[in-house]
């Protein structure tokens, strides 16, 4: 069960404060069977699957065989350093502070929507837009132990984007990746879906990657390969894979980043298309490799940095913005990792590195608008009572959320994740109770909606914003 995250990446690539939900692990082999072919389909979306998987609760999941890389697993209380506990909290409410620095929310009695997936379901990403929200399975796939023995993966494993409708309680699968390909990055607007599905040509997770961007219409029933590529930069001898394209999707737009050797060793390019006439709208050149990628109509905001993984993960990555009406990159904030723009907003997470492995570890969530993208702190500062960090920023609805992890030595039973939200209102950022375990979240379309990780079978929750915040 994982971004954000810290994200999945391959060992190339940044890395930022690495939770449960992003099924951090060293590395996911590109190889999940048989080679795939990458060309264009047009298939019906898969009959919607029954939703009544249910299991016994069970405590909450270990790292395991799985390499958190740039920290500890947050899920592992055994492998967190432990933190001096804070004083008492005291009762907190919408007017007082608790000693983290947020106020508390109460989730009503009733109008919580949850759907609880398949038991030991495993995922990598989250979107959602209103009661719809998609996920990319990652649940079995092949990596590396920290001792170096492989796990195999299944044949179906990491190959299917889920689509949850919190509305009606159900999930289906839209389509499920040829064997040899993983699915990923999953991205929802309105009625479409787009997302990544790619292929490392060399063994544990090496070599070049072949990858293609794909779109489902929810309505038609269809979907269609929009673009396809391979990635190549991977240094001689080099122990890990060339780096997967990023991508995003806000209405009738589409955003990826992929590879451009034309601006340099480095460089990228962010490509703006239509997903309408297919015609490409805009592309904008990047000084260096894309970590993470969002859209807001015709503008693009990302981060951008080197990495070397010989090292220790030693990287320094950068939040930059790109505008229509002001096409050159700019600048936003330094040590930036992952990015959501929505209406104007951006959200971001922010930490200066400060390990030797240069892996964030204090991640703050900041958040700026159009058209002067001013840094203002959406979150308190971490660090204060039991809060170690924040991750997965995301922000919709003129809200910005993410997902705030507790430690207690003195009481395991704080320890989890729990869905936070920045209020424009008000301009105070509030948490929400109970929500432990919401590695991760989002507030598109008028709804809150969280991920619950801890359980044998994890849940997906939502409530619209209207019926928490009257």
């Amino acid at each position: 069960m994982i971004t954000s995250l810290g994200p999945l990446r391959q060992t190339r690539r940044p890395l930022s404060v690495i939770t449960a939900a992003a099924l951090v692990a060293a590395t996911l082999a590109g190889a999940c069977g048989a080679d795939g072919t990458p060309g264009r389909s047009e298939a019906p979306l898969a009959t919607p699957l029954a939703s009544a998987f249910t299991g016994p609760s069970a405590p909450p999941p270990t790292s395991g065989g799985w390499v958190c890389l740039g920290g500890p697993c947050p899920s592992d209380a055994s492998a967190v350093t432990p933190v001096p506990a804070g004083p008492p909290t005291p009762t907190a409410g919408p007017e007082t502070a608790n000693v983290e620095g947020y106020r508390a929310i109460t989730l009503p009695r009733t109008g919580v929507r949850t759907v609880p997936l398949v038991p030991k379901f495993m995922f990598h990403r989250l979107d959602s837009d209103g009661p719809l929200v998609v996920l990319d399975e990652s649940g079995g796939c092949r990596y590396t132990r920290e001792d170096g023995t492989v796990r195999s993966a299944t044949t179906t494993a990491c190959r299917s984007i889920l689509l949850v409708d919190l509305q009606a309680g159900t999930f289906s699968t839209l389509q499920r990746a040829p064997e040899g390909w993983i699915t990923w990055l999953p991205a929802i607007s309105g009625r479409r879906v787009a997302w990544l599905e790619y292929h490392m040509e060399g063994p544990l997770d090496t070599g070049p990657l072949d990858w293609r961007v794909l779109l489902a219409d929810l309505d038609a029933g269809t979907t269609r390969v929009v673009d396809s590529g391979v990635q190549r930069d991977v240094p001689p001898g080099a122990t890990y894979g060339a780096s997967w394209p990023e991508l995003d999707l806000d209405g009738d737009r589409l955003a990826y980043a992929i590879e451009d050797p034309a601006h340099g060793s480095d460089g990228w390019k962010i490509v703006v298309r239509s997903v309408s006439t297919g015609a490409v709208e805009r592309e904008v050149a990047t000084e260096l490799p894309v970590y993470d990628l969002a859209l807001d109509g015709p503008d693009v905001a990302w981060s951008e940095g080197r990495i070397d993984p010989d090292i220790g993960f030693t990287y320094d990555t950068r939040l930059m913005v790109s505008m229509a009406a002001r096409p050159g990159p700019r600048k936003v904030a330094d040590h930036a990792y992952e990015v959501d723009f929505d209406a104007g907003r951006l959200a971001w997470g922010q930490d200066t590195p400060v390990t030797v492995t240069g892996a964030a570890q204090h991640t703050r969530i900041w958040t700026a608008t159009v058209p002067d993208f001013e840094p203002e702190p959406a979150s308190p500062i971490p660090q204060q009572g039991i809060e170690r960090y924040q991750a997965w920023p995301q922000t919709g609805s003129g809200f910005v959320t993410w997902e705030s992890y507790r430690f207690s030595e003195a009481d395991i039973s704080l320890n989890a994740d729990m869905l936070c939200f920045w209020n424009p209102a008000d301009g105070h950022a509030y948490e929400v109770n109970p929500t432990r375990g919401a590695d991760l979240t989002s507030s598109d379309g008028g709804w809150f909606v969280w991920t619950d990780l801890r359980l044998e079978t994890p849940t997906v929750s939502g409530i619209p914003i209207s019926e928490l915040l009257p």
